[in-house]
């Protein structure tokens, strides 16, 4: 990799050349003005500019009559481990400006200021990302990218004495365990090497060649480590490492090493690196910090975490959409629950589903429990005959009860897609593997748990379940009603095709909604 400076080795050599500088606020600020003016809209400039007007204008990278060596030093020590927070070095480290054999040709304030806008750009990709996610709407991202002021805003206090960058790039990315496992991992896959697995054949226990050789060393990079790391022969601990690699990777558990595990295996390592600093950068579109109380559900691993003063308090398999009803990554906050409650029937899966079902069933409105209501959801008599009826006068519900669509409670979100959690009529599909069946909001396998942690003790879990419809229409029992939480919850819906379990190894899921793809294809070499 090449360095930050090409010549930073002699650094020391050409800051004895420096002339007294003593670079004034005032100049700077001159500076700063005049490329607002000519750049409006970028973002580094903008970043640059409130930067420098929260420390007053005051230099950061000279200080007196020379190149302040520390924060000089540790920016170019911070660029050149950019891989180590899932960015690319070399995107922060092209520029005639930053080579030390040229860099007396240059004013000092031209020196500073160009220092600042490569810190901010760092700082920026760092804090939300190298890709706007509003780009990615095809792909289900329902996220609005970061804005620079809700980043100065963070890290005001932090700007106006010495600045460290090392300290505050790292301070601005997402302090989430499961972002640091994914750098952390990137880390060494980046560095690693290992052989390529050559074999016509299928290894397995017993066998001796060159190529078991070559696995043990592939499995133990990607953190499957075996006893006998320097042999030859597919011995017991080995087969066992397979083992626990084949399920992570859904080869199934034989323990044999054949041309699907061998071709998983040989995966290039800086394309698996690539993965995960491609999810890194989706983690970078939530918030810095996700709060001391949330709801994380992952699309692809189908999970949902309920986190509670900070721990993990609940862990349960969800239902996410299927690749042609995404659902989408969002981000929210939840307030209430709907006990009993009615669905009302999405204008989407009114068109692809239900119409087509009451045409071809006459009776399917009756078999499904469905209301009809008109353009105003107000009940109406359903005619008699569908044929040729202009459906955009029509809605359609259907009613509470075990059978209904979203189960017997709702957990509502306040976004404008008519996504949501909730419970199902269909326990049984939460023991499939991969969970990608709903028409876009999410399913919960665990509904009475995870209300009994929301309302947090203002409704008991056994005043809860006695709410809940035991049978459809049966009297007594509550009809859609709203029960307010404590306190509203954040929630976010992240998309996920790679996890880091707690022994550091890599958990794939397939890139169903194919936005890997996309993002890898708009970043480029930018990561």
């Amino acid at each position: 990799m090449k360095t930050f400076f090409s010549a930073f080795l002699g650094l020391s050599a050409f800051l004895f050349s420096f002339q007294s500088w003593g670079l004034e606020p005032t100049l700077i600020r001159a500076q700063v003005e005049q490329l607002v003016q000519s750049q409006p809209s970028n973002v580094v400039v903008s970043a640059v500019s409130q930067i420098y007007r929260g420390r007053d204008f005051a230099p950061i990278f000279v200080q007196g009559n020379a190149l302040n060596v520390t924060q000089y030093a540790d920016l170019v020590s911070t660029i050149n481990s950019a891989e180590g927070l899932g960015l690319n070095p070399s995107k922060y480290q092209t520029s005639d400006l930053l080579r030390a054999s040229e860099i007396v040709a240059y004013s000092p304030v031209a020196i500073e200021i160009h220092l600042t806008a490569v810190f901010s750009s760092l700082l920026l990709d760092s804090y939300r990302g190298v890709l706007n996610p509003e780009t990615f709407v095809d792909q289900a991202v329902r996220i609005s990218q970061k804005t620079v002021r809700s980043m100065i805003e963070l890290i005001n206090p932090l700007i106006k004495g010495v600045i460290i960058p090392s300290q505050l790039v790292s301070f601005v990315g997402p302090q989430s365990e499961e972002f640091k496992a994914l750098i952390a991992l990137n880390q060494r896959l980046v560095n690693a090497a290992a052989p390529m697995i050559v074999s016509s054949k299928s290894l397995r226990l017993g066998m001796r060649s060159s190529a078991v050789l070559a696995l043990r060393e592939r499995l133990a990079v990607l953190g499957y480590p075996s006893q006998n790391g320097g042999s030859d022969l597919f011995t017991e601990d080995l087969r066992l490492a397979v083992i626990e690699f084949q399920k992570d990777f859904n080869l199934g558990s034989d323990g044999v090493v054949g041309p699907r595990s061998i071709a998983q295996l040989n995966q290039d390592l800086k394309q698996r690196a690539r993965v995960l600093k491609i999810n890194a950068e989706r983690w970078r579109w939530l918030p810095r910090d996700l709060g001391k109380n949330y709801l994380l559900t992952s699309i692809g691993p189908n999970m949902l975490k309920v986190v509670r003063d900070n721990t993990l308090v609940q862990e349960m398999r969800v239902i996410t959409g299927r690749p042609d009803r995404r659902t989408p990554m969002l981000i929210d906050r939840m307030s209430s629950i709907n006990i009993n409650p009615f669905w009302n029937v999405p204008s989407g899966i009114k068109a692809k589903d239900i119409i087509p079902a009451l045409l071809a069933n006459p009776n399917y409105l009756q078999e499904s429990r469905m209301e009809v209501l008109n353009s105003s959801w107000v009940r109406v008599q359903e005619p008699y005959d569908w044929s040729g009826v202009d459906f955009s006068k029509y809605e359609f519900r259907q009613k509470p009860g075990p059978r209904n669509s979203l189960g017997r409670i709702r957990f509502n979100l306040g976004n404008a897609f008519a996504i949501y959690l909730h419970d199902t009529a269909h326990p049984e599909l939460f023991a499939e593997a991969m969970r990608n069946r709903s028409s876009g909001c999410v399913r919960v396998s665990d509904p009475v748990g995870l209300a009994d942690i929301l309302l947090a003790g203002s409704v008991t879990r056994t005043d809860l379940e006695s709410r809940l419809l035991p049978i459809e229409d049966a009297p007594g029992y509550p009809i859609n009603q709203r029960l307010s939480l404590p306190q509203s919850w954040p929630t976010y819906i992240l998309y996920s095709t790679v996890t880091v379990n707690s022994l550091g190894r890599m958990v794939l899921t397939p890139d169903n909604y194919r936005l890997d793809e996309a993002m890898s294809l708009a970043l480029g070499s930018a990561l």
